[in-house]
């Protein structure tokens, strides 16, 4: 059964099955597990139409959050050695919410039941996935009945690229220990972002120091979620972020923000960066709980127009260098997902969209920072691109410090600042998220606005993004 299984990956990772879709006749009958040696979650078809689903932890830990969505009600539900943390509630009529997580030989689970021409689209991440008697892997979503269940919002990720979507935890600088990182599991969460700085993962030129990402990744593989590299070259404290080799002025340059930026458009800058993230593909790449990583913390340099004069800056050297680093970056990590955090393009907006079609159905995830529907130059210069390129690239947003104090515009809302709910429906259901981002902020500024806290209840009724 393992080899068998261990067959099926590789031919899936390198494309030889068949979609996800056309795995719909294989889920009928139950499939045969050892929960102390085959990990994942298992779904089954039962003789008599109703459903299964175990998840096996095989030995470690695994966790998989996500939703049965069914397009009629479900009729019954019987929970299976589910503990208090767990998840398998009918949040709304067809939309079976679920998470689970076991260690060891532990098995979590459901049974439901539900129309026979009912279609049923099954999304989530964490552990992977199995269906049928022959525990078949697939790519969520998938859809379970050939229904077309699934629909068409989110864009589709290549078979072979990772793409566990859901809400994820983003960690500040100086709170990023593991300590602090185990005290952010909570329900719902399906991983973390953190930022490492360029000078930390390479402290000589061609001299690479993974170790801190490969104990970070160890942490949350034990927990069964997710881990997305951010490489910081732009700080907003008096912090080079490079390393001594290109710390100079000729790649980088002090912002109007306090911190440094690097020079971006530098062929020899573009150059390394490139050389460092194939140096991280190469290393990690092929592990499962390496979601991807962010190349670069933010498109905006703030820097002063001096400053990018003096630089030699055109708009269209910045978005040539952009292109050529998501471009590649897809390149060195072909399984993993290359965040693309945008927002603004100095000198020339439109650029944003060029670069998007230049990388879109490539693995990039399109997003940004700072959720702040009320915010004026935002819903201008950035967010319309959201909805130009809903359906051609995955999407995330990032919940930035600024968005817990986010005043409302309107003043008939009841309260001062949105809220976290609404911060969330206006991310899902406005700019077409597939993955989000929450800052891991715990002191609020001012006083009576909010904190990573108060979104706790948010990321544990939403494991997915459906409206």
């Amino acid at each position: 059964m393992k080899f068998t299984r261990l067959i099926l990956l590789l031919l899936l990772a390198a494309g030889y099955l068949l979609s996800p879709a056309s795995f719909a006749a294989t889920v009928d009958g139950e499939p045969s597990y050892n929960p102390k040696s085959d990990a994942g979650l298992y779904v089954w078809r039962t003789s008599n139409g109703n459903w299964k689903a175990r998840l096996s932890a095989g030995g470690g830990s695994q966790k998989f959050t996500g939703a049965f969505e069914a397009t009629q009600s479900i009729k019954w539900i019987t929970r299976v050695s589910l503990e208090s943390s767990d998840i398998a509630t009918e949040s709304q009529p067809g939309k079976l919410d679920t998470q689970f997580q076991v260690w060891n030989a532990g098995e979590d689970g459901i049974n439901f039941g539900i129309a026979n021409s009912t279609g049923i689209c099954l999304r989530g991440s964490g552990s992977p996935v199995y269906l049928g008697r022959n525990a078949v892997p697939v790519n969520t979503p998938v859809d379970l009945t050939s229904s077309g269940a699934c629909g068409g919002a989110a864009a589709p990720p290549p078979t072979s690229r990772k793409f566990n979507t859901g809400q994820y935890i983003s960690l500040l600088r100086k709170q990023s220990s593991q300590s602090i990182m185990l005290n952010s599991v909570k329900p719902g969460v399906a991983g973390f972002v953190k930022r490492y700085t360029w000078r930390e993962l390479e402290p000589s030129l061609g001299g690479y120091n993974f170790s801190e990402i490969e104990s970070d990744l160890a942490l949350v593989a034990s927990q069964g979620m997710q881990l997305v590299v951010m490489i910081e070259d732009k700080t907003f404290v008096n912090e080079k972020p490079l390393p001594a080799y290109l710390s100079t002025d000729q790649y980088s340059r002090a912002n109007k923000a306090g911190g440094h930026t690097a020079v971006r458009w530098s062929p020899y800058f573009v150059t390394r960066l490139k050389a460092l993230i194939k140096a991280l593909g190469q290393r990690f790449d092929a592990h499962p709980n390496f979601e991807g990583i962010a190349p670069a913390t933010e498109t905006a340099p703030s820097l002063s127009n001096t400053t990018l004069d003096a630089t030699g800056y055109t708009p269209e050297k910045y978005r040539d260098a952009l292109i050529d680093v998501l471009t590649d970056a897809t390149l060195s990590l072909p399984t993993s997902r290359v965040f693309w955090f945008m927002n603004f393009l100095p000198r020339n907006q439109s650029y944003i969209g060029d670069i998007a079609n230049a990388v879109k159905s490539s693995g990039v995830v399109m997003g940004g920072p700072d959720l702040r529907p009320d915010d004026h130059s935002l819903l201008k210069n950035a967010y319309p691109f959201y909805d130009q390129f809903n359906g051609q690239l995955p999407m995330y947003r990032h919940v930035s410090g600024s968005s817990y104090d986010h005043p409302h515009k309107d003043t008939s809302y009841p309260t001062k600042y949105w809220t976290m709910d609404e911060l969330f429906r206006y991310a899902r259901d406005k700019t077409h998220l597939d993955y989000m981002f929450w800052v891991r902020l715990t002191r609020p500024t001012p006083s009576d606005s909010y904190v990573w806290q108060d979104a706790l209840p948010v990321i544990a009724n939403n494991p997915v993004f459906q409206p």
